[in-house]
C-alpha cells in the first residue's frame, strides 16, 4: 500500500497508464474536476491564484490524465454523511397532532359564529387527504421508495431538516 493519496478524478485514471492517458475528457468530467478544486480552495488548501490557474487547466484539459495530474496533489474529500431520516410515523404524529389542532379550533371558531355553513370542512378535506395519502403511499410500497424513505411532500422538506 502507498501513502500518496488517491485521486478521485475519474475513477481509478493513473498517469502512468499509457491507455488511461489518452482517453479523451468529458465536460461532465471537467465540471467536477473544477467543482472539486474550488472544494478544496474552499478548506483552505489551494489560494485564490492557484485555484484560478488549477480551473482554468481543467477547463482546457484535453484528456482523463491532464485532469488527474490537476488533483493528484490534494487529499481525496470524504463525503459528509447523510443525516438519519425520521421513521414516517414520528412524522405523520406530529402532521395528524397538528391537524387535528389547528381543525379543532377552526371548528370551535364555526360553532362560536353561528353554525352556519360548515365552511372547516374544505381544511379538513385537503390537509386530511394530504395527510392520508402520505401515509398510504409508504405503506403500500407506492412512489417506487425503498425502505425508510418517504414519499415527496411527506413530512418536512429536505431543505428544512439540512438546515
Amino acid at each position: 500500500m502507498s501513502d500518496e493519496p488517491t485521486n478521485p478524478l475519474p475513477s481509478d485514471v493513473r498517469a502512468s497508464d499509457q491507455r488511461a492517458s489518452r482517453v479523451r475528457a468529458s465536460d461532465a468530467e471537467r465540471e467536477r474536476a473544477a467543482t472539486l478544486l474550488r472544494d478544496h480552495a474552499a478548506e483552505g488548501r489551494l489560494d485564490a491564484d492557484e485555484l484560478a490557474e488549477r480551473v482554468g487547466g481543467a477547463y482546457s484539459a484535453a484528456t482523463r490524465s491532464e485532469l488527474a495530474a490537476l488533483t493528484s496533489d490534494l487529499p481525496v474529500i470524504e463525503p459528509t454523511p447523510a443525516r438519519e431520516r425520521r421513521p414516517l410515523r414520528t412524522v405523520l404524529r406530529g402532521e395528524v397532532g397538528a391537524f387535528v389542532i389547528v381543525n379543532l379550533l377552526l371548528i370551535a371558531v364555526w360553532a362560536t359564529s353561528g353554525a352556519g355553513y360548515f365552511w372547516p370542512i374544505w381544511p379538513l378535506l385537503g390537509w386530511g387527504i394530504g395527510i392520508a395519502s402520505c401515509g398510504s403511499g409508504r405503506r403500500h410500497g407506492r412512489f417506487g421508495l425503498a425502505s425508510g424513505h418517504r414519499a415527496r411532500g411527506c413530512g418536512p422538506s429536505r431543505r428544512s431538516v439540512a438546515q
